[in-house]
């Protein structure tokens, strides 16, 4: 069995909000091997998911030459790293829909146009050819599911930010525990944005404080989210910090 993960929408903010959520969506395939009882094993299957929030906080004296990274941190000591944890709920599933998807090259060759055979061929994704037909061969194929967790987040988290000796950027991690077949754990991390917009309200402000100050809408909102992105040791301390919040 394999498992991927794609990277999920955003997690959103207003000036307001004091929670968020987004969808992680995972794929699983299963490629059968043998006569195995492919049915029963599918019901015999349990699913379960522990999710978290990776915070990755660097923090540089001189500017980061790239993107700020692992390799980055370790490279030297010139690069600070604080890596903490944000955890999040358990999900128990006790069943999944399996689908069965054939193989392109797994079908016969095509006989002749316009068969009956033709159109079963043609279901299955095989391409024309000409010459005497071949004795037919088993499909082949693998089973998939599609899984959607939500990740909710409950207190605001600070946006993802990159200046020139600082950054905070996050992951999801979710690790997927399979009960009934030989590997029993999956664990996938993918990145994550943390994005604060500007309520309507706060957007006229800045609207009129533009024009007595003669600075650009844009430049202003970036300087203000720039300025909100900040954090020092004392802020993680703060009441307001989301449960489950480690540093």
């Amino acid at each position: 069995m394999t498992v991927t993960m794609s990277e999920p929408r955003p997690l959103n903010y207003d000036a307001s909000s004091l929670r968020s959520s987004t969808e992680c969506h995972l794929r699983l395939e299963f490629s059968p091997i043998g006569s195995e009882d492919i049915h029963h094993g599918f019901q015999a299957m349990k699913f379960s998911i522990y999710s978290l929030i990776r915070v990755k906080t660097f923090y540089s004296v001189k500017s980061f030459a790239r993107l700020p990274n692992q390799t980055l941190a370790s490279d030297g000591g010139k690069t600070g790293l604080r890596n903490e944890l944000v955890k999040l709920g358990t999900r128990e599933i006790p069943h999944v829909a399996w689908a069965y998807n054939f193989s392109r090259d797994s079908a016969s060759p095509r006989t002749s146009r316009g068969s009956s055979t033709d159109s079963i061929i043609n279901e299955n994704g095989a391409g024309p050819s000409s010459g005497p037909a071949n004795p037919p061969q088993s499909p082949s194929g693998k089973w998939t599911a599609n899984l959607t967790h939500p990740i909710c987040m409950e207190g605001q988290l600070p946006p993802t930010f990159c200046c020139s000796i600082a950054a905070r950027l996050y992951t999801v991690i979710l690790r997927l525990k399979v009960s009934g077949i030989r590997r029993e754990s999956f664990n996938l991390e993918v990145p994550l944005q943390v994005v604060h917009t500007a309520s309507d309200r706060i957007s006229e402000e800045e609207t009129v404080m533009a024009g007595q100050t003669g600075e650009d809408p844009i430049s202003l909102g970036f300087r203000r989210a720039s300025e909100a992105s900040w954090f020092s040791d004392e802020s993680l301390d703060g009441p307001n910090l989301p449960p489950h919040y480690h540093p």
